[in-house]
């Protein structure tokens, strides 16, 4: 797809929302239709790389986004997990400043 909206947030939400050490990749549309959303180091590109799409394996590539990321303000928000396809989780190194995107590069 080449346009559209990201993150789609109901008008009856008040609190603004915070999109933090995300990728955003594919499509030139907007991030989120919230307007005043917190966006602190996102990465997006219309083509963000990753180790194998295809293959669900979407540890980033791109050097923009690895160990680029920035700390949370709270602990409940620390990354500890990574996703794995098919609906495994595993634990989520910790290597240094963190990457943006749900993977750290390893």
């Amino acid at each position: 797809h080449s346009s559209g909206t990201f993150v789609v947030v109901n008008s009856k939400v008040t609190k603004k929302i915070t999109l933090q050490n995300n990728i955003f990749s594919g499509g030139s549309g907007s991030i989120t239709n919230q307007t005043g959303a917190i966006q602190k180091t996102n990465f997006r590109s219309t083509a963000a790389g990753f180790v194998n799409k295809s293959a669900w394996d979407l540890r980033p590539t791109s050097t923009q986004a690895l160990n680029t990321g920035s700390a949370v303000s709270t602990a409940a928000l620390k990354a500890i997990a990574s996703y794995q396809h098919v609906a495994k989780g595993v634990t989520r190194p910790a290597l240094g400043t963190i990457d943006i995107g749900a993977y750290e590069a390893q």
